[in-house]
Order: structure tokens, then C-alpha cells, then sequence
């Protein structure tokens, strides 16, 4: 859980110390303050477990044959993610950047013992610093839940437009960004004369809903490739022509 409490979360925090008198719980997450009290008070009926131990103990029916009944409560607090395996044998730390065939895909946030947790661009708290492609305008990437990001510039010098083409600016040390990866295409612009900046959709190149295999950045680019990563524009299907001319039958003579 988030350190950011919803009123969800404000409840479960109430509600750990005096459900654990009663019950054995398992607690997978961030702690809260009501988990430590809980762990205090009722060492017994208390444990954390990690993820992949929580989805193991999930696919067990109770001792009497009863199946396990898990309540999901999915809200704003909840982060847009997606768990890789085998992460940290492979030298995957918090705050790394990860990629997809297409382009962005988000960003290690945390890192267990067999496993990693990527936030997806898509997240609402996603931010990333962002530059248009040719123009090097800058500005700030938002997601927005879906696949549609939502930019906006830090300047006006020039005019962004639709099919421009958004790449990741790089952070410091390329952690936790490196530079140059491709992360969308420009789709609508919002270029009102009252708006103190340019803001922008932006159609990620990657599709969340359908992603299989992934990378991790685990080391530094040893230089910044600018726009060289830029996905070329699909190029039109000629559609054939067919051309049919017509050859007039010759007259009969009259003086046949």
C-alpha cells in the first residue's frame, strides 16, 4: 500500500489490530501503523507474506475443503503495475526503466527477493520528463489510466502538432529514465490562445493489455541516441490501378 491513504486504507489500518485477535491474517504490502500494532499485539495471528507466497496460498482450499474468499478493492490509491519474475537474480533494482518491442513501458518502483514491481505508464501517478522528437521541445508526460497519455509543455516557442513523435527526456544518471525511448504519438492538441501552455494526447506505442515479454535497462546508454529510436511512420499499401482501354472493332468497308 501506498503511503497515501484513502479512506480504504484508513479503515484496514483501523481494522487489523482487532480482526488479528480473531484471525489469522496475512499482510502483503507497504506496512501501516495498524499493521505493526497488529504484529505487536497478536504475533501469532500476524505475518507478512510476499506476493508470490499470498498467490501460492491463494490456489489452497482451507483445511476443511472451504475455498479462500478474496476480496479485491480496486480505487485512486491502487497503482497501474505488472509483476516480473526472476528480477533481482538478474541484477534488476528499484528504479530502473522498462521497455517493451514498441517502447515505454514504465518503471521498476520495487524490487523482492524473486520477483519486481513495474509501474506502468499508464498509471495516473506516472510522470516522466518528455521531449518532441526534431523540435527538442520539453514538457511533462502524465498517464491517465489507459493508453492515452497527457502532456504538457513547459514553453510555447513552437507549436506541437498531431503525429509528432515523444521520446523520454533521461533523468540523472539515467535512473530512473534513461534518454531517447520511445514512448508515444501525438494524437489531439490543445493549442487554446487563454492556456498558458501547449498540452497534448499521446497514444503510447505500447499496448498495456497485451504485453508479454519485457526488458529492463539495468546499465547506463553510454551516449544519448536523441531521436535515432524515433518507430518510422507505417508507410501506405499502394493500391493497384488497373487500366482497361478499349479497341474499336474496325468498320466494314462500303465498297465491300
Amino acid at each position: 500500500m501506498k503511503k497515501r491513504y484513502t479512506g480504504v486504507s484508513g479503515t484496514i489500518n483501523a481494522l487489523l489490530p482487532v480482526q488479528a485477535k480473531n484471525f489469522r491474517i496475512g499482510f502483503v504490502g507497504q506496512d501501516l501503523p495498524g499493521a505493526q500494532l497488529a504484529k505487536q499485539n497478536t504475533p501469532d495471528h500476524f505475518g507478512h507474506l510476499t506476493v508470490w507466497q499470498a498467490i501460492r496460498l491463494s490456489r489452497k482450499s482451507l483445511p476443511d475443503g472451504r475455498p479462500r474468499i478474496w476480496h479485491v478493492r480496486r480505487d485512486p490509491e491502487m497503482m497501474l503495475a505488472i509483476f516480473l519474475r526472476d528480477a533481482t537474480s538478474s541484477g534488476i533494482r528499484p528504479n530502473m526503466t522498462v521497455i517493451s518491442g514498441f517502447g515505454l513501458v514504465g518503471v521498476v518502483k520495487v524490487a523482492y527477493a524473486n520477483s519486481a514491481l513495474v509501474q506502468l505508464a499508464s498509471d495516473p501517478a506516472f510522470k516522466i520528463g518528455a521531449r518532441i522528437a526534431g523540435s527538442q521541445q520539453i514538457g511533462i508526460l502524465s498517464g491517465q489510466g489507459s493508453r492515452t497519455g497527457f502532456l504538457q509543455l513547459l514553453d510555447n516557442s513552437d507549436p506541437v502538432k498531431v503525429g509528432d513523435a515523444i521520446l523520454a527526456r533521461g533523468s540523472v544518471n539515467s535512473r530512473p529514465f534513461v534518454p531517447g525511448v520511445p514512448i508515444g504519438e501525438v494524437t489531439s492538441v490543445d493549442n487554446s490562445a487563454s492556456a498558458i501552455t501547449q498540452t497534448a494526447e499521446v497514444k503510447f506505442y505500447t499496448n498495456f493489455t497485451t504485453l508479454g515479454v519485457v526488458a529492463v535497462v539495468v546499465s547506463a546508454p553510454s551516449a544519448d541516441p536523441r531521436d535515432a529510436l524515433v518507430p518510422a511512420k507505417p508507410k501506405p499499401t499502394p493500391t493497384p490501378t488497373v487500366t482497361v482501354t478499349v479497341t474499336p472493332s474496325p468498320t466494314p468497308s462500303s465498297n465491300g
